[in-house]
């Protein structure tokens, strides 16, 4: 039987809201937030806390409260804003005094955290119960963090660098929750080494034939200095000149090899007469949804198990795919449905908007995507 929920205090429109949330699931049935888990993207504290009552959640973790228990998506958006509105009024949500104790966070739930996405939001929720404005972190963290910095690591989809990860928890009041977070990010940080490695290992032993090969990549090291002024832009613009020549490189691999691949295709399709049966097989296109405004921010897009059980995945596996314009795209299956972790740059190359259908299709490590029906 699932642990009943502590009592909402208030009567504001802060209270209102977690009480529409904690109607809305008793109406869906009472499911424990171990099956809304399921459903979502997010983990069952975060999903917990949006119905708490003590912070406003973000309009991505209540689309995905309100999917999971069968809600309809435009009108608690509209529940939100309004909401946000009523707050930003009335002031009934207010950051506290400098030097005042920040209250300890309750500890996420980081085990089933897979994705750099859903790690930033695990952090955007932590700085939200925190309470503190971008200012007051960078005073607790002394120095070590800058505005900047703490906007684009809570702002993006991508995983921030450790040090950045660590100082933000420190200065929310997390400390003793620094080994959790720590053993989530190098597991999300070391599948993303290893998928990289693993792709450029393939790039590499199809071409091993060939004696000319792209030259491997410079040794990285700083370009800016503690102050974040670069030091030579000398440096900075010979870097960026290798590094795109080794794209070209590699864009004239791909189409050598995808033209090999089509050859082998067409070869295997004649019989001994060397009359071609038929056309070459295609991978047949998937519609996989229609583009949200999330998908469109850069938040992960669910693909049907189905879907990628034939294209070999299974549970715990990820598979990194070249999307149009060589986008690197990485396919997802974790503990819960399979995703891809972010579509927005082949989004934006195909100019999609809400409420577009998506159509993909997966040939290889390739993925090409439409949006209008094939």
């Amino acid at each position: 039987m699932p642990r009943r929920e502590s009592p909402i205090t208030g009567n504001g429109p802060l209270a209102k809201f977690a009480e529409a949330l904690r109607e809305l699931r008793r109406t869906a049935g009472n499911p424990t937030y171990d099956q809304l888990a399921k459903e979502g993207f997010f983990s069952k504290s975060v999903l917990s806390q949006a119905a708490a009552g003590h912070r406003l959640p973000t309009l991505a973790v209540t689309h995905a409260y309100v999917l999971a228990c069968g809600g309809d998506r435009a009108e608690w958006q509209q529940r939100w804003e309004d909401t946000r509105r009523s707050l930003a009024e009335i002031k009934e949500v207010e950051p506290p005094r400098r030097g005042a104790a920040v209250p300890r966070p309750p500890a996420p739930d980081l085990a089933r955290t897979v994705s750099p996405a859903a790690f930033v939001e695990h952090l955007r929720q932590l700085r939200n119960q925190s309470g503190l404005s971008l200012r007051q972190l960078v005073e607790r963290s002394g120095g070590k963090l800058v505005r900047s910095t703490l906007s684009d690591a809570l702002n993006r989809n991508t995983l921030p660098r450790w040090p950045v990860v660590e100082e933000i928890v420190k200065a929310c009041g997390a400390a003793d929750q620094l080994p959790s977070w720590q053993k989530t990010w190098n597991k999300i940080h070391s599948s993303r080494r290893n998928a990289v490695s693993a792709l450029r290992g393939s790039r590499s032993s199809s071409s091993r034939s060939r004696q000319a090969g792209p030259p491997p990549l410079p040794m990285r090291r700083p370009l800016v200095d503690g102050e974040g002024v670069a030091v030579d832009v000398s440096v900075l613009k010979s870097a960026l000149k290798t590094a795109l020549k080794h794209i070209e490189r590699l864009n004239e691999e791909l189409e050598r090899r995808d033209e090999m691949i089509r050859h082998l295709q067409i070869w295997s399709s004649l019989d001994r007469g060397g009359v071609l049966h038929g056309k070459v097989a295609e991978p047949p296109w998937r519609f996989i949804g229609h583009v949200t405004p999330d998908h469109l921010s850069g938040s992960p897009v669910t693909v049907p198990e189905e879907y990628a059980t034939q294209l070999g995945m299974r549970p715990r596996t990820l598979r990194p795919l070249t999307g149009p314009e060589y986008h690197m795209v990485m396919l997802i299956w974790g503990d819960r449905q399979p995703m891809f972790e972010s579509l927005q740059p082949v989004l934006r190359h195909m100019n999609a908007r809400a409420g577009d259908p998506l159509f993909v299709v997966v040939d290889g490590y390739r993925l090409k995507a439409r949006i209008t029906p094939p």
